[in-house]
């Protein structure tokens, strides 16, 4: 059952053979909200432990095409770490458990997920150690990437482009940005003039063939890397960007950025590959800090989970750009 948030009418839009996200993003037009029950979603699912959330300072969360089901990981302040999955199929959340770290942590952009595999990849709070998921599998770690060690919140993604199109991980904070490429086990340096950058929670995203990272402790830098690894300075987001200020992530298109000021309502920004423009309101909800985005390519949606408190039952919206 799905409500759409520009009409007060309540539709039904479930039928049999078709997961009922996927009759919702259907049934929406451009620039529509709309609220959506999940299976298994509720203020248990999210719980830290301690009176935290796993969805205190965190950003993104991803969407696994191959196997339909959404990864996020997050973690309580001094507090629990969990991964969480949903299943399209089912529409049903579950927890898979953690992935061994330490006692401090945020979500923050510390999960990276390759869409060709369902692996995942997850950089440790205020260190240098990356951990991966194989699909299925059990938490492993790689090497440690080279700069990370110094700064709390830096930005972790997969860039499909990166080695001839294998696809690898980048790690952009104040210090440099980095890649890693699976076949080697290495990583490399790729710039170290990043000093427009804040030195905190800072972000990325791979879109239209490029990675794009920035932000940080009021910070409005944006950067670009292309598939060669070369970095270059970009058009600078239009607010502050960051978790606390403004969300960046991946449109659903894959080729453009969508920027979200964070709070319980706010302005949507789209970058289209060379500027930023406003695209309109958002409805997420929440508190500032207590909720998580997931682009879903296959359906053209982007969906939010947001809590107003760590105890409170999270509410999910649905986005269509």
């Amino acid at each position: 059952m799905a409500t759409l948030l520009s009409s007060p009418t309540t539709v039904s839009i479930f039928s049999p053979g078709t997961s009922e996200l996927a009759a919702l993003a259907a049934s929406m037009s451009p620039g529509q909200w709309a609220s959506f029950n999940m299976g298994g979603m509720g203020a248990s699912l999210l719980d830290a432990g301690s009176g935290h959330s796993i969805a205190e300072y965190s950003a993104r969360g991803h969407w696994d095409p191959v196997h339909r089901k959404i990864q996020y990981w997050g973690q309580g302040h001094y507090a629990s770490e969990k991964l969480i999955t949903w299943d399209d199929a089912t529409n049903s959340w579950s927890s898979a458990g953690g992935a061994g770290l330490g006692t401090i942590g945020h979500g923050y952009y510390h999960l990276a997920l390759d869409p060709a595999t369902g692996d995942l990849y997850l950089r440790g709070y205020g260190s240098s150690s990356v951990r991966r998921k194989p699909y299925g599998g059990s938490w492993n770690s790689i090497a440690n990437c080279n700069s990370a060690g110094n700064q709390v919140a830096g930005a972790l993604e997969w860039f499909g482009a990166l080695n001839n199109r294998a696809g690898g991980l980048v790690f952009c904070d104040v210090i440099s940005a980095e890649t890693w490429s699976a076949a080697s086990n290495t990583w490399a340096q790729r710039s170290t003039n990043l000093s427009n950058l804040g030195s905190y929670h800072n972000w990325a995203a791979a879109a239209g063939g490029s990675l794009y990272f920035g932000g940080g402790n009021g910070s409005s830098a944006m950067y670009r890397m292309d598939s060669s690894g070369i970095v270059s300075a970009a058009a600078s987001t239009p607010i502050q960007a960051g978790v606390g200020d403004g969300i960046v992530m991946r449109h659903p298109d894959g080729n453009q950025l969508l920027m979200f000021s964070q709070g319980s309502t706010g302005t949507v920004y789209r970058f289209n590959g060379s500027s930023w423009s406003v695209a309109g309101s958002h409805q997420i909800g929440g508190a500032t800090n207590l909720w998580f985005g997931v682009p879903i390519g296959d359906y053209g949606v982007v969906l939010f989970v947001a809590q107003t408190s760590s105890s409170d039952a999270p509410s999910v919206k649905v986005y269509k750009p």
